[in-house]
């Protein structure tokens, strides 16, 4: 362990028993931090954190120490081997520190500028980063100071704020272990905190499960599976598969059995389909691109079963007495074909509906169970998770219908099932993409959305969809002439074939519902890209569109489809930017189009 010396500002390399007493230092990183070849070059005096260093070395000088901490300039982060070697150790070094200091550059004097309050301590963006959760739990003294090396308090005599900000309760903080806690409700208190790098979300939590694993730095978010993997070999808490998907997903979506972030385990599960609300098609929506709404089939919506929207895991418990009969008898096993585990399940009465899987803990006495569909049809017994934005509490009545079922459970992974083939057809890999729109009306017509499939998104001009091959979004538009009256509606369609963004135009030309629910029904049939002027058959896989009205002379629609940069969580971005104008205002790329592509 390399420590600096509070007075000579020197570094010091220490080993087992004969590390000397010292303050460590917790904190959020800036621009110009002090490094550890600007100690060892003496360049730190140029750099912009050299002022926090200075103030943590003469805090420290004051409490009568002569070593501190810094993670910035005690490590040598050129050393792949020293720097895995650290965060390996980080909890434990933390833990062994006579005090803590939590420095709290953008927080003010709480004390004396008019204004400021406790309030901005709770606010520090030093809550929001996913080091310094490590660095608040395993200290037993934590001291928190403002910008101007104030102190503001202690982490026992702030308990109440950083209880309510963080959402640890105050028995962790007091220096109650870790351990006491189950693994679901110690990711929660990760589930608002972010890291730089993507890896540094599992990596920053080894300690709060005490255990190692090496890094990998570039391997992304199967760092988070990783180290999931690593807490079942060591800890069978089936909490772990408590996570709960935050955002909007498909109604068919399937997913690994565990969470591919830390966000997953956050208390608030987003709403989201469990089943289909019916099987009788689409002819019952009289809004020709109005489908299933997001609210559960009632046969996991009733006494007995019930959708759960919010996760308590410091209630959440292991079975009581007389509920350990169908624990398994062997731990789960990693395998090529994925995790192999034995669970209680309650088969689904139908292929419509899902199979419930208890996953050995309950929560105000009713068992908590996830849904699991097959993705594989074969004697394996391959399942995966299915509807993930939700849980399920099942009524230990009904404990009789469940049966100890052999499973294997992909780890992660993504899959849709075929909306065309029905709630029980074959699951295939897809990637997945956000798709925004824009529709910009020129000249004599007016031009508005009417709606979208998914239905879900069009209110915010985005949704989610995926890339399997009958995959895809629709936005139906409303052109009307200023002058005439004329109304016409347009279907523009998106999706993503064989890796490429394609779009597509129809004009929709029918007068009734009878014909709208016929061009929907049209719309969700299995389509080939192949096969050039089958109806609603999408066959161009062109990233640009244009079609020229039959009803608005010289009107004209266009679409392109263009990447954008990923999402904070790598998802990619598409936009659909559609056109609505007079063919002799339109662009050069949509003349062009227009002559490849006349009105039939």
């Amino acid at each position: 362990m390399r420590l600096l010396d509070t007075s000579s500002y020197k570094l010091t390399e220490f080993h087992g028993e004969k590390i000397p007493p010292y303050v460590i230092l917790s904190h959020t990183w800036g621009e110009g931090e002090v490094l550890l070849h600007d100690i060892q070059n003496n360049t730190a005096e140029s750099k912009h954190g050299y002022s926090k260093l200075i103030g943590c070395c003469q805090k420290a000088v004051e409490d009568g120490f002569q070593w501190v901490w810094i993670d910035t300039c005690c490590i040598d982060k050129s050393s792949s081997t020293e720097l895995s070697e650290a965060i390996n150790s980080m909890y434990q070094w933390y833990r062994d520190s006579t005090i803590c200091y939590a420095y709290l550059e953008d927080v003010g004097d709480v004390l004396h500028t008019p204004g400021m309050s406790l309030r901005h301590f709770m606010e520090s963006r030093w809550f929001t980063r996913g080091w310094t959760l490590q660095e608040l739990i395993a200290p037993r003294i934590v001291e928190f100071y403002t910008a101007y090396w104030e102190e503001i308090g202690t982490k026992r005599s702030l308990i109440a704020q950083v209880e309510a900000v963080t959402g640890i309760p105050a028995r962790i903080l007091h220096g109650e272990s870790v351990s006491t806690c189950n693994v679901a409700q110690r990711m929660s208190w990760a589930s608002n905190r972010q890291t730089t790098r993507r890896e540094d979300r599992a990596y920053s939590l080894m300690g709060l499960f005490q255990l190692n694993m090496p890094l990998l730095y570039g391997e992304g978010d199967k760092a988070f599976v990783r180290l999931q993997e690593q807490i079942l070999r060591q800890e069978e808490d089936y909490t772990i598969f408590a996570w709960t998907l935050r955002e909007d997903c498909l109604e068919t979506t399937l997913t690994g059995c565990l969470a591919s972030s830390p966000n997953q385990f956050a208390k608030m599960a987003s709403k989201g389909v469990v089943q289909p609300s019916g099987r009788g098609g689409l002819r019952a929506f009289k809004n020709p691109l109005s489908l299933p709404g997001h609210t559960p089939e009632p046969y996991y919506n009733n006494d007995k079963c019930q959708v759960m929207r919010t996760k308590n895991y410091e209630l959440f418990r292991k079975p009581g007495p007389g509920l350990s009969i169908g624990m398994p008898l062997k731990p789960p096993e990693f395998t090529a074909r994925g995790v192999s585990i034995s669970l209680l399940v309650r088969p689904a009465p139908d292929t419509w509906l899902s199979a419930m899987a208890w996953i050995y803990c309950e929560v105000d006495g009713r068992l908590v169970c996830v849904l699991l569909k097959p993705y594989e049809s074969d004697p394996i017994s391959i399942h995966a998770r299915f509807s993930s934005p939700v849980l399920i509490s099942v009524d230990k009545s009904l404990l009789s219908e469940f049966k100890v079922t052999d499973l294997f459970l992909p780890p992660s992974g993504f899959w849709d099932l075929y909306p065309e083939l029905g709630w029980g057809g074959p699951a295939i890999p897809v990637s997945r993409v956000w798709l925004k729109l824009s529709l910009t009306p020129n000249g004599k017509v007016g031009a508005h959305i009417v709606s979208t499939y998914p239905s879900y998104g069009w209110k915010h001009k985005r949704f989610y969809f995926g890339s399997a091959p009958n995959d895809h979004g629709t936005v139906l538009i409303e052109c009307t002439h200023n002058y005439t009256g004329i109304v016409t509606r347009f279907m523009v369609s998106c999706g993503i074939h064989e890796g490429n963004p394609w779009c597509s135009i129809q004009e929709v030309l029918g007068a009734n519902e009878q014909d709208w629910e016929k061009t929907l029904e049209e719309l969700r049939r299995p389509f080939n890209l192949d096969s050039v002027g089958s109806g609603y058959s999408f066959s161009t896989t062109l990233d640009r569109a244009a079609k020229i009205s039959v009803k608005i002379k010289s009107m004209v629609v266009s679409a392109k489809i263009r990447r954008g940069p990923k999402d904070e969580k790598g998802t990619p971005q598409l936009t659909l930017q559609m056109t609505v104008g007079r063919m002799s205002d339109a662009g050069d790329w949509v003349q062009v189009y227009a002559q490849q592509h006349p009105v039939v």
